[in-house]
């Protein structure tokens, strides 16, 4: 069975645990606790303690400190750890669970804003050229993410490059709030404890009705075919969910808002609350959902993590 997720990195033989296989789902290679640190690839030693103690310890080595809003640190290390610790139901004290998981969540959300960011800041200076002056790497790129992020049909040969493309992609590339992001994922996952979180990477629910691709839910019920999508490592799933509200045509609304919020220099402490508003497709129970979504990013006080940066990226 392959490894997904592992690209560029050679992965030692014996860092492999047992595979483990559910009936005809999919359920990934369980992985030691690898974690990606400035671009280097590293596994937590779990000999003598449990694997939640081992990361709060590689926090406090980092000085990753849990970013509350009394104190002012604004950078994080680049840490992304490639699973959750398998023990976070048993830590009895809820505030602590929580805090381990907002500090591994974080940095992956930053990482992939960041990345967001790169390719909106050089659509940006694309834009301002006409149409007929992009030589044919830029226009390939542009064409590359169009389909990407479901503008174009990535069937379409030689699609063409126009205003209305570009400005259509304005609107899709940009940044999920973290708030927003961590909120879903906490509610999701049960703050990191669900089965599909430990043991398939799911962050966010996200479905799919190909069995090979997921693990299916326990209660399904009868006349549903879904499964519960699974991943390689975390990044890959906040990437998914990323895209998923970046193109999903149920998440119109929400890009539409999020653009006037940009357009109109809202703070962005607030875009997580006001753009959960337009998340009702998530969820069958679409008032409830929001309603707990806002809740959490209140309750938790996550408005403040907006703006944190990782120490890998520039200003």
């Amino acid at each position: 069975m392959l490894i997904t997720g592992i690209a560029n990195f050679f992965i030692p033989r014996n860092w492999i645990e047992n595979v483990t296989l559910g009936g005809s789902e999919a359920i990934p290679v369980v992985i030691p606790m690898f974690f990606e640190n400035s671009g280097e690839l590293n596994k937590l030693n779990l000999s003598k303690a449990s694997e939640s103690k081992k990361i709060e310890r590689l926090f406090e080595l980092t000085l990753q400190k849990y970013p509350d809003p009394k104190n002012r640190q604004k950078k994080l290390a680049p840490i992304f750890l490639w699973r959750l610790p398998n023990n976070l139901s048993e830590i009895d004290d809820l505030n602590n669970r929580k805090t381990i998981f907002i500090q591994i969540m974080t940095p992956l959300i930053l990482e992939q804003n960041f990345t967001i960011l790169k390719d909106r800041a050089r659509l940006e200076l694309l834009e301002k050229k006409l149409t007929s002056d992009l030589n044919n790497t830029e226009k390939n790129w542009l064409i590359g993410i169009a389909k990407y992020y479901k503008i174009v049909d990535k069937k379409k040969i030689n699609p063409a490059v126009t205003t209305l493309l570009i400005r259509e992609l304005r609107t899709k590339l940009d940044v999920i709030p973290v708030a927003l992001a961590i909120a879903q994922s906490a509610l999701e996952t049960g703050w990191g404890t669900s089965r599909f979180a430990i043991f398939g990477n799911a962050l966010f629910g996200q479905r799919t009705w190909d069995n090979k691709q997921g693990m299916r839910p326990l209660r399904r019920d009868p006349d549903k075919q879904h499964s519960v999508r699974t991943f390689g490592k975390l990044s890959e799933s906040v990437a998914d969910y990323s895209h998923n509200l970046n193109s999903s045509p149920y998440y119109k609304d929400f890009r539409s808002e999020r653009a006037k919020l940009r357009t109109n220099n809202v703070p962005n402490t607030s875009w997580g609350f006001l753009l959960a508003q337009h998340l009702a497709h998530y969820s069958e129970d679409e008032g409830h959902y929001i309603k707990t979504i806002q809740d959490i990013m209140l309750d938790n006080q996550l408005s403040h993590l907006e703006n944190l940066t990782l120490s890998s990226n520039p200003e």
